[in-house]
């Protein structure tokens, strides 16, 4: 699931992603509109959210206060559909892709692996980082599925500061502190968690 908030760019309104699937039903009510997709909640967008509730600008985490704000108005519970898609990970292995850039990364995400194709130069072997998983909208708005590079899948995305909008310069994938905890969400992209 991914929020995004900006008074000016957005209208005043928060929107709530939780996949990329075809809409094919839109319910509009007063304050906001709920999307679907055969019956599955895809998304809510709720207009004139600063007379309900402050928010920051920028990416958000469904913290308590936003999920109470969202039930109370829509009758929808956000806490059934959270799942964190930006996860601190630990790459177990990374070998490289021969005659390209490119690395195939075992990449540990404490719950489970998964494999990810990542051509940052700093990508190795016990490197503690941030995967964006599938079904991640990032910060700009690029959306994460999986996919395949070079006749390789590749199930997520390591991340580089750039990419999380926490700088305007990317030197490579986030380097995180070998204590850092695999497999929790990486708060630090979020507005409302600094």
């Amino acid at each position: 699931m991914n929020l995004f908030y900006n008074k000016n760019s957005l209208n005043d309104t928060l929107l709530i992603a939780l996949n990329n699937n075809v809409v094919d039903l839109v319910e509009t009510h007063e304050n906001f509109t709920i999307l679907f997709s055969k019956k599955e909640l895809v998304a809510i967008n709720i207009f004139n959210v600063s007379n309900y509730i402050d928010l920051p600008e920028g990416y958000l985490f469904p913290n308590k206060e936003i999920c109470e704000f969202v039930l109370k108005l829509t009758n929808i519970n956000l806490a059934n559909y959270f799942s964190p898609t930006l996860i601190i990970a630990k790459i177990e292995e990374c070998e490289d892709i021969p005659n390209t850039h490119l690395h195939k990364c075992l990449v540990n995400l404490g719950y489970k692996n998964i494999q990810v194709v990542c051509g940052a130069k700093n990508a190795r072997k016990n490197l503690i980082t941030v995967c964006a998983c599938e079904n991640t909208f990032l910060p700009n708005g690029t959306y994460i599925s999986n996919g395949e590079l070079m006749g390789i899948k590749s199930y997520g995305m390591l991340c580089s500061d750039k990419e999380l909008g926490l700088s305007d310069i990317s030197h490579g994938i986030i380097e995180l502190d070998e204590n850092s905890n695999i497999g929790e969400p990486f708060l630090k992209v979020y507005a409302n968690e600094h």
